[in-house]
């Protein structure tokens, strides 16, 4: 039979295998038309069956796109079974997306919204200045706020100098002032309650990644807003969400037998559907008969509904203590700001026996404490009243769906063997799908045909195997085992269990699966860049390794500050800024990594250069341990006795790590220092020197 008709056949049917064209065509005795007809119903009849297959999987994976499942098939070589999973993990990545997407957008809304609240607090601020000067144009002291790069002491200073020489007197309109304390106190409430159902929102969508924020704004509003009761609710909806996805991907399985899986995994959705894979990939083999799980239907929603108890009273706690400080930290810095400028306006006018024409009496000490204090709204007793039946409310949920469970099973003991069983695994590093033998000896005790060894992870029950081997009838003493290592990196053990037993007798010493690699980082000062070096000692061939670069202390391997794919055997990172200790960690395929390369430390400190010079004070800044960029950098002056880091007397903003920053120098004379802050708090990163401003007017 030529081999050139059928690489031309195949050229016309190419999703036909060379197998198949041959037995065709040798069918047809080699004439190529008859063999034609015949391909073209068997091609027909096979791309029939993959549509039905691909039909099916999208109607059983709605979010996977068609060529991820044509894909997906093709790489388990069109088997529907073996693409569930890998399906299964793609939708789950793609729902993760998704929501990170929506996270980050209701993220850019939040700071869109916070620059708009601080943009407000900013016109509010020159608005009440402008009220206290309310004899002066509003342009006017808008003006001099611009000129004065909004310190409000100095354009207090000017204001007074200007009120001096007017010649009019204006009253205070009591009644309009009061007017606007009472719309302020108002909006401030409403601010103040949004914000807090914010809080709950977010706290809630990022605790149930399996639910909508839709879905969480709908058990809030059904609960009133009362986080304990929402979260009770929204468990309740995530474990039931949980139970009907993966019913629907293992009809086989009973939900009772489902429920107590997620419950014993911690309702972990993908932890639970590769047990369940494991158990339908093993349910045609022979094995041990597992015990009855004493773990009921009725524990597990009680443990369910415990749990959100507990979860309920930590996040009412965090949401709480949140809401509490940023109120606090509002109420400080609007009372110290204006109560200080108020106050250095009453010391200047105090000066004086009789204020200078135009000029407004100034207010008292005890009426700023009235206008800037905000006092707590204490709890009513309807409220108090209505979260009493609330919790009366999801104690009588939590009966009711008691009384629903079935009844517990319990769960036989087995009787204790007393044997000694020694066992010793080779090779102890492997890599996935290789070989591994157990060798195993009965020192003490009788075995039976009815011994087992089992393979597992490190950390897991002994029901949750990953394979298992029966010891057989040849061997009755001691005997080998072959088994396939994992497809997954990390520490395995076997463990010997007696006469169909779940309680082992033995363990083998650990193995680990993976390639093993080593990584050498160095750094090249000459070149600004870190070397790395890597060499792989064993284990199979992977064409797509990738290297990244992490702080040492990130335990989340998604989080890398940068990568490099392994085109090479080695790779140059650029030196990174903030002093921190760093490592560089070897991936083949996914998220594990199979190596780390040894600690590099980079050393460095934050600082700020300060000095005076023709009414200006210009910083030199060297910030490191922050990034400008994304952290919202800022200096100011401060006398260099001030601790209140609220008090400044100038600030700006920083864009950059080394560029000068320039101030118009205060008038006050006296000494200063800069101040360097960060990330939206006022936790001081850096000092720099102390430097003097003269009195303007000494000669």
């Amino acid at each position: 039979m030529s081999s050139q008709k059928i690489n031309k056949l195949q050229g016309e049917f190419p999703d036909l295998s060379q197998s198949v064209i041959g037995d065709v065509l040798k069918m047809c005795k080699e004439n190529q038309e008859d063999a034609k007809k015949a391909l073209r119903g068997i091609d027909e009849e096979t791309k029939k069956e993959n549509d039905r297959k691909i039909k099916e999987l999208q109607e059983l994976f709605p979010i996977a796109s068609k060529a991820d499942v044509i894909a997906t098939l093709k790489a388990t070589e069109w088997n529907v079974e073996n693409a569930i999973l890998p399906l299964f993990n793609k939708t789950e990545e793609i729902k993760q997306q998704e929501k990170k997407k929506q996270e980050a957008e209701a993220k850019k809304k939040r700071d869109g919204e916070d620059k708009v609240r601080k943009l407000a607090e900013t016109k509010r601020q020159a608005e009440n200045l402008m009220e206290i000067f309310h004899s002066i144009p509003k342009q006017t002291v808008q003006q001099m706020l611009d000129e004065n790069e909004g310190d409000i002491e100095e354009t207090t200073n000017q204001l007074l100098a200007m009120v001096a020489r007017e010649e009019e007197e204006k009253k205070n309109a009591d009644s309009q002032q009061n007017k606007n304390k009472e719309d302020e106190e108002e909006k401030s409430k409403r601010e103040q309650e949004l914000r807090l159902r914010e809080l709950k929102i977010q706290a809630l969508t990022q605790k149930f990644e399996d639910l909508s924020e839709k879905e969480v704004l709908a058990a809030l509003e059904k609960k009133n807003w009362d986080i304990k009761s929402a979260l009770a609710e929204l468990m309740l909806i995530s474990a039931s969400k949980k139970k009907k996805d993966l019913k629907a991907l293992f009809p086989s399985v009973s939900e009772e037998q489902i429920e107590a899986i997620l419950a014993s995994h911690d309702w972990d959705k993908s932890k639970a559907a590769q047990v369940l894979t494991d158990i339908r990939s093993n349910s045609k083999e022979e094995k041990p008969k597992p015990k009855e799980s004493s773990l009921s239907v009725k524990k597990v929603q009680q443990d369910l509904l415990e749990k959100s108890v507990i979860l309920a009273q930590q996040m009412q706690q965090e949401i709480e203590q949140e809401e509490e400080q940023q109120k606090k930290e509002d109420e400080e810095e609007v009372r110290a700001l204006f109560k200080n400028n108020l106050e250095h306006i009453i010391e200047t006018q105090a000066r004086y026996q009789n204020p200078a024409p135009g000029m407004a009496p100034p207010p008292l000490v005890k009426e700023i404490d009235e206008r800037l204090a905000k006092k707590p709204q204490p709890i009513s007793d309807e409220e108090a009243l209505r979260i009493a039946k609330d919790k009366e409310a999801i104690q009588k949920e939590y009966d009711q769906q008691l009384d629903k469970s079935v009844a517990e099973v319990e769960q036989p003991k087995a009787d204790a063997t007393k044997c000694t069983v020694v066992m010793k695994a080779t090779p102890e590093v492997v890599d996935m799908d290789n070989e591994v033998v157990v060798e195993w000896e009965m020192k003490n005790g009788q075995s039976t045909p009815n011994d087992w060894i089992g393979l597992y992870a490190i950390d897991r029950p002994n029901k949750q195997y990953y394979t298992y081997n029966w010891r057989g009838k040849n061997d009755t003493s001691k005997g080998t085992m072959t088994f396939t290592s994992p497809r997954m990196y990390g520490q395995f053990e076997f463990r010997y269990f007696v006469n169909r037993s779940y309680e082992h007798v033995a363990m083998s010493n650990r193995i680990r699966v993976g390639p093993q690699v080593d990584v050498l980082a160095t750094i090249d000062n000459s070149k600004n860049k870190i070397v790395v070096k890597w060499k792989q000692l064993s284990g199979n061939t992977y064409p797509r390794c990738w290297i990244g670069l992490y702080e040492k202390s990130q335990e989340n391997n998604k989080l890398y500050i940068t990568y490099e794919r392994t085109t090479s055997l080695e790779l140059q990172f650029d030196i990174p800024v903030k002093p921190q200790e760093y490592e560089f960690r070897f991936f083949t395929n996914s998220y594990d990594d199979v190596a780390r390369s040894n600690t590099i430390k980079i050393e460095g400190t934050d600082s700020l250069v300060a000095s005076y010079a023709n009414k200006e004070v210009t910083i030199v800044p060297n910030i490191l341990s922050v990034d400008p960029y994304y952290d919202s950098v800022w200096v100011g002056l401060y006398f260099t006795a001030q601790n209140d880091n609220r008090q400044w007397r100038r600030y700006k903003y920083v864009s950059d790590r080394k560029t000068e920053i320039k101030f118009k120098a205060p008038r006050t004379a006296g000494e200063y220092e800069a101040r360097l802050f960060a990330c939206k708090n006022l936790n001081v990163i850096a000092k720099s020197n102390t430097f003097a401003i003269p009195d303007a007017n000494k000669k």
